[in-house]
């Protein structure tokens, strides 16, 4: 069973059996037990029908038993369909019937609602999150490297959602080129907010704590338990969203508190900009901080130094420094239209390649580099170019390519061409935050600029406008508006949602805190 991408959590449990897995609030779990429930939960599949290459949507929060019933799917050779906790019933109702799904796994509560809905109601096995068959020993289905393992949704609120496929070749590329940017320290202990992260961890035999806050909320996240956690359980890495990560440095900054024990930060999925890293540098002086730059599609496409992004990379008038581009990836630099671009020839496509030091659209492949999505060809047309054989992903970022370093400009579709002038957003944001501290971009209005500052009052706008105005002419002739808070990606809650936002603006043409 090699090809089986759960045969690296039996590895590593076989290594490291009194090792604890997975500490969650007032629990945990050894390997040892871990693969046992793993077993046990495998045999109660089989019992009710599930076998291989059946889709089972997985509708369970992140915790202990949510890694144990998709090790499980995994070993038996079935496929684990994920939803975000945060997903609305109608977009809930799009995704089953986009993965065809014939089992349907969450907590009572959940089960007894799904009947309510046409799309869950269809599913014809209901699965307990917490059920098993004990002492069970069900040995792993060998499965070939293009079935499909994992099947995960974009975080999109608008447009036919976009279902990653994930083979089981496909997961261990991505996990052999993930382990050297999280393995560059040994690490024992590591706290990770991103669930997929945390089956790396399960790969490579790290105790995995669980933070202790809901993600489907936000405002929950209270950096004083997380930082008792980490001392609590003696963590030596923190794997989290830019957004989790400054606020814990901003609270141990106001309190005074260090975490010597922290050998490792990795952040990313949303920008990091310069002054963020310095946040969080200035915090963990000593810690190995990197932040990696990739997509749903394609992680990792490059990785940088915190550090050193922090020291050095302050201009940002030749864009955001993300670092070196992945050893796993291909990049090329193509320009910028939201046409479909059709099947090419490599000679046709290096033709199309822009010079180095020109902004245009990051394109990537590799073996760790999604190749199509589930039922949706329109998507794979958009995002997809096949070169001679070899898929290539448009990853809808901008940016060049300088001495073998990335640098980002933003979202192709959110740049603004205006009076002869080019608008980068990234270039808005990061002034905004690095020279005002304020959390800030700029949209379209039919193609006409619009900054959008997150201020608490008109006051606080009009002071920014004014020092805006004397750096920079541009702005004389822009409409500022202010807004109490830009909507943020569910996912990270890094990223501000361009589409939220546009719509927002659009809906009320007016200042948003009137």
């Amino acid at each position: 069973m090699s090809n089986n991408i759960s045969n690296l959590f039996f590895i590593a449990a076989n290594q490291f059996p009194e090792r604890l897995a997975i500490i969650e609030k007032n629990k945990s779990i050894t390997y040892k037990n871990l693969q046992q429930k793993v077993h046990d939960t495998s045999a109660y599949f089989i019992k009710k029908g599930i076998v291989k290459g059946d889709r089972v949507l997985v509708f369970v929060p992140m915790g202990i038993d949510l890694y144990s019933i998709v090790l499980a799917l995994f070993n038996i050779g079935a496929t684990a369909v994920f939803l975000d906790e945060w997903v609305n019933k109608e977009r809930l109702q799009i995704c089953c019937k986009i993965a065809a799904c014939k089992g349907f796994i969450a907590p009572l509560k959940i089960r007894l609602l799904s009947f309510f809905l046409s799309e869950t109601r269809k599913i014809p096995i209901k699965l307990s999150s917490t059920k098993t068959i004990e002492n069970a020993i069900a040995n792993g289905v060998d499965v070939d490297g293009n079935d499909v393992a994992l099947i995960t949704f974009t975080t999109g609120s608008t447009g036919i959602p976009k279902a990653a496929k994930r083979t089981h070749q496909f997961l261990n590329y991505q996990f052999q080129a993930l382990e050297p940017v999280m393995n560059k320290v040994n690490i024992d202990v590591s706290m990770t907010m991103l669930p997929i992260v945390l089956f790396m961890n399960l790969g490579t035999g790290k105790t995995s704590v669980i933070a202790d806050f809901k993600v489907t909320k936000p405002a929950s996240f209270n950096p004083s338990s997380i930082f008792e956690q980490l001392n609590t359980y003696q963590v030596q890495e923190l794997i989290a969203s830019p957004y989790y990560t400054l606020a814990l440095a901003a609270y141990m900054q106001s309190e005074n508190l260090k975490l010597p024990i922290i050998k490792q930060i990795i952040t990313g999925g949303a920008p990091v900009f310069p002054d963020d890293a310095g946040a969080i540098s200035k915090t963990f002086p000593n810690t190995k901080f990197t932040v990696v730059y990739g997509s749903t599609e394609a992680e990792p496409i490059s990785e940088c130094n915190g550090h050193e992004l922090f020291l050095e990379y302050h201009n940002l008038s030749d864009g955001l420094y993300v670092g070196e581009i992945d050893a796993n990836c291909e990049l090329a630099i193509l320009p910028i239209h939201e046409d479909e671009i059709m099947p090419l020839d490599e000679n046709d496509f290096t033709k199309m390649m822009l010079p180095k030091n020109e902004i245009g659209e990051i394109c990537v492949t590799g073996n760790h580099v999604l190749k199509e999505y589930i039922n949706n060809p329109e998507a794979i047309k958009k995002n997809k170019i096949n070169v001679g054989g070899k898929i290539w992903h448009r990853t809808g970022d901008a940016g060049f390519v300088q001495q073998g370093k990335l640098f980002l400009f933003g979202r192709c579709k959110q740049i603004i061409h205006w009076q002869g002038k080019i608008f980068y957003p990234f270039l808005f944001e990061s002034d905004f935050m690095n020279k005002h501290h304020v959390f800030g971009t700029i949209i379209s209005d039919d193609n006409k600029p619009v900054v959008i500052i997150e201020t608490p009052n008109e006051i606080a706008l009009q002071r920014i406008k004014l020092d805006l105005m004397n750096e920079d002419k541009r702005y004389e002739d822009i409409e500022f508006m202010s807004i109490p808070q830009i909507p943020r990606d569910k996912r990270h809650h890094s990223k501000i949602d361009y589409d939220a936002l546009t719509l927002l603006y659009k809906k009320t043409k007016k200042p948003f805190n009137q």
